[in-house]
C-alpha cells in the first residue's frame, strides 16, 4: 500500500486537459484493517491456539515471506496480492472473533461492507481507466509514494 503500480497515465488524445489512468491498489481499509486482523489471528492463535486463527496466520505469513526475504531493492504490489487476499480471512476471523462479545456486530460488519464498497467506487477512476481531469488526480494519491 505504501507503493501501489501505475500502469499508465496518459493524457487524453485531443484533450490535454483529461487523463487515463491505470493503478494496481488494493481498497486502503481492507488492506490497512486487515493487517490488525492477522494481529487478532495471531494473538488468539497464541493464546487459545484456535484452528482457524493458526491456518490464517500460518497462510497470511507464507505468502508475505515467500518474497519479503528476497533480496531485491524493489518489491511491486503484484507479489503481496496473494497475501492481501488472506487479510479478507482475517478480517472475517475478527469480526467472528468479536460477534461472541458484542452484540450487534452485524452492524459494525455492514458498515464495514459499505465503507470498503465505497472506497471502491471512489477509487474505480484510477482503477479502470476512466477518464479524469490531470489536476484531479492528485484527490485520489493519499500518500506522496502513490505518485
Amino acid at each position: 500500500m505504501t507503493r501501489p503500480i501505475w500502469y499508465a497515465f496518459d493524457p487524453e488524445p485531443g484533450n490535454p486537459g483529461d487523463a487515463r489512468a491505470v493503478l494496481l491498489l488494493g481498497n486502503p481499509l481492507v488492506m490497512w484493517l486487515g493487517l490488525a486482523g492477522v494481529a487478532l489471528c495471531i494473538r488468539e492463535w497464541l493464546l487459545h491456539r484456535t484452528r482457524d486463527a493458526f491456518l490464517i496466520s500460518v497462510y497470511y505469513l507464507a505468502f508475505v515471506l515467500c518474497w519479503a526475504l528476497i533480496p531485491r531493492r524493489i518489491g511491486y504490489y503484484y507479489y503481496y496480492y496473494p497475501a492481501g487476499m488472506i487479510l479478507s480471512l482475517a478480517l472475517a476471523g475478527a469480526f467472528r472473533r468479536f460477534e461472541r462479545k458484542l452484540f450487534n456486530v452485524w452492524l459494525v460488519r455492514w458498515v464495514f461492507a459499505a465503507a470498503a464498497g465505497g472506497l471502491f467506487v471512489y477509487f474505480f477512476p484510477i482503477l479502470s481507466a476512466m477518464k479524469i481531469r490531470s489536476a484531479d488526480f492528485r484527490g485520489w494519491m493519499w500518500l506522496s509514494s502513490w505518485i
